[in-house]
């Protein structure tokens, strides 16, 4: 089954929602109405969005009970999802909630809020059937409209359903008992009459507006007594407004602002009325309201200017300010609840700054910089936990470090390659954490820009730093950490060795043996079946040999590069992130070295070749590089 008009209302005002349906209804326009059309064991949300989809338009009553109904807001909102018109039926003098604003701010609205309720209600059915006559719906010839008896009590119950003061009543005359057929009957006539009531007013045309056409009406029929309906069929003779004014551009109609468009016919037009009553509009805009009998043009709407008063201009500029002052509340909770938002976000972000959930808190910062591009502390963040995927990083001594990813190897070397000692037992190693490398050994520039001297024996920019003892070494990592404010530090033997085989198991991370043109070594001897080659008896700048795999440079030879650990014999079994001995064995005080120097044979340079001495020794041969933890 289809409908004509869904009267969308708050529950609260279910007087006055039964009141236009049976105006409408009586009128033959079809509405669905909550409960009444709710079908048995029917979902309530199943039914609205049904009574929505079947009707031609809505009938919002809108009040303040309105505004607080969220059952209201979903059915509006569906409703002009639908494309369906809405027309608000303004019972209370209140604003919209921004919720309902968002969706009626350029609907046209009735005014309901005075008595005489029973004009409100012929002006309601006038509208509604305009509406659904442009819309193609088949609601049969216009009957006559019939005026209610006026019924103080109607209004009085008008008033009580929108929390007013109803008026004060005179007492009326005790009446005399008559029967119960005389009491069916008088009930009866009134329901007829309250039924029919809202038709009159098309017979009753205002004449004479002060900027719109001449309307004029025909007269009304005798008053109907008490045992006697009006006919529906009685003849009048009424003007059509679009005779009467020039082509006006209708408002509802589907052209550029409106519903349909006519051509004006030319009738005679007798004597307008005084007693019809315009439908008010927003802006300076008054709807005309009119019928006609069998034989002449269907009802229409003119737009007519009204002449704008002090009053009227006043209204508007209150209205725009209350508008204004609207919008500005809905923004500003709008931006509370964005910051909100935001500043949850960041701590997401916070909560997931590390290496392990570092990809997390990128995309939680993404999600912030979509909300707010120049968010100060979403930047720094993605800078900060950016670095622990970059690929490599300079830092402010223009020291290149290069991102070693996490993995596992055979630690130490078989006891079948050259040169395999005893303290070099075989045994794998995990690494789960990703670490930042120094591309090449600390040179003589960068130590003393951080510690004001150069001890080297080989004195040169680019060459690296060497006569370094351990406690020097570790002295230089903790104030390139203050300076950085990152955490820097000698590499563990473990790091050392797996960042300098780079995925390989051969003696060298170049092969199975090595010659002078790749690395600085004494090559006077060969290593294996390898040849012998230059023995250069001192340091070469950092970086002119070629790198292994993971772009590390100098890993074989140049100078002995600390580590962080205490020396000590491997395990037998697997470890994870091994870091030596907490303290220093009884037997002796020993720190690692490892990678050879310029005055090392081949087998010294071995990338599984152990070499320690005490932490505060330092030689021409003895030199460092820098470790950066991830985060």
């Amino acid at each position: 089954m289809t409908y004509h008009v869904f009267i969308s209302h708050s529950s609260k005002d279910k007087v006055l929602a039964d009141a236009m349906c049976a105006v409408l209804e009586a009128n033959g326009v079809r509405c669905w109405i909550a409960p009444r059309d709710i079908l048995p064991s029917e979902s309530w949300a199943v039914a609205i969005l049904r009574g929505i989809s079947q009707s031609k338009m809505m009938v919002l009553i809108f009040s303040a009970n309105a505004n607080g109904s969220q059952h209201v807001h979903r059915e509006v909102e569906r409703a002009v999802a639908h494309a369906m018109p809405v027309l608000p039926v303004r019972v209370e003098d209140v604003l919209p909630a921004a919720e309902l604003e968002y969706f009626l701010s350029s609907a046209h609205w009735l005014n309901a809020i005075k008595p005489p309720f029973e004009q409100h209600l012929r002006d309601l059915s006038v509208t509604v059937r305009a509406v659904l006559e442009s819309k193609g719906a088949s609601l049969g010839p216009a009957p006559t409209l019939v005026t209610p008896r006026k019924s103080p009590a109607a209004d009085s119950a008008f008033d009580a359903d929108r929390g007013t003061s109803p008026r004060p009543q005179v007492a009326p005359a005790p009446a005399k008992p008559r029967g119960k057929m005389v009491v069916l009957v008088s009930v009866v006539l009134f329901l007829g009459l309250a039924a029919g009531g809202t038709w009159l007013a098309l017979n009753k045309l205002k004449s004479g507006h002060p900027a719109g056409p001449s309307v004029a009406s025909a007269t009304p029929a005798p008053p109907a007594t008490p045992k006697t309906l009006p006919s529906a069929a009685s003849s009048v003779n009424v003007q059509n407004p679009l005779e009467a004014a020039a082509p006006t551009q209708n408002p509802l109609s589907p052209g550029p602002g409106g519903i349909s468009q006519r051509p004006a016919a030319t009738t005679t037009s007798p004597a307008a009325s005084p007693t019809s009553q315009p439908l008010p509009l927003r802006g300076n805009t008054t709807l005309v309201q009119a019928t006609t009998p069998a034989g002449m043009p269907e009802p229409s709407y003119v737009s007519s200017p009204v002449a704008p008063t002090s009053a009227t201009d006043d209204a508007a500029q209150r209205l725009a300010a209350e508008k204004a002052e609207t919008e500005r509340i809905a923004n500003q909770r709008v931006a509370a609840q964005r910051a909100a938002q935001i500043s949850q976000l960041l701590d997401l972000a916070r909560s997931n700054d590390s290496p392990e959930k570092g990809k997390d808190a990128l995309q939680t910062l993404n999600q912030v910089l979509t909300l707010d591009p120049q968010n100060a502390e979403a930047l720094r963040l993605k800078d900060k936990i950016s670095a622990y995927y970059a690929p490599t990083l300079t830092n402010s001594l223009k020291m290149l470090l290069v991102r070693i990813e996490p993995g596992d190897f055979l630690m130490g070397t078989p006891a079948t390659e050259t040169g395999h000692a005893i303290d070099e037992t075989q045994h794998r190693v995990k690494i789960t954490k990703a670490y930042l490398l120094g591309a090449y050994p600390v040179t003589q520039s960068q130590w003393s820009a951080l510690m004001t001297d150069n001890p080297s024996k080989f004195k040169g920019n680019d060459l690296p730093v060497e006569c370094v003892s351990w406690d020097d070494a570790v002295q230089f990592c903790e104030k390139l950490s203050a300076r950085e404010q990152k955490h820097y530090h000698l590499p563990t033997e473990a790091q050392w060795e797996y960042a300098c085989r780079a995925g390989t198991t051969t003696p060298f991370y170049c092969g199975q043996t090595i010659t002078s043109d790749l690395a600085n070594y004494d090559a006077r001897t060969a290593y294996a079946n390898g040849l012998k080659g230059e023995s250069r008896m001192k340091t070469t700048p950092v970086g002119i040999f070629k790198p292994n795999a993971w772009g590390l440079f100098d890993m074989c030879g140049n100078v002995n590069e600390w580590c962080s650990d205490w020396y000590s014999p491997y395990p037998t079994g697997d470890v994870v992130d091994p870091t030596g001995p907490d303290t220093a064995p009884p037997t002796a005080s020993w720190r690692v070295l490892r990678g050879g120097s310029w005055g090392s044979t081949p087998i010294q340079c071995r990338s599984g070749a152990r070499y320690k001495s005490a932490p505060g020794n330092h030689f021409n041969f003895y030199g460092l590089r820098v470790a950066l933890d991830v985060g």
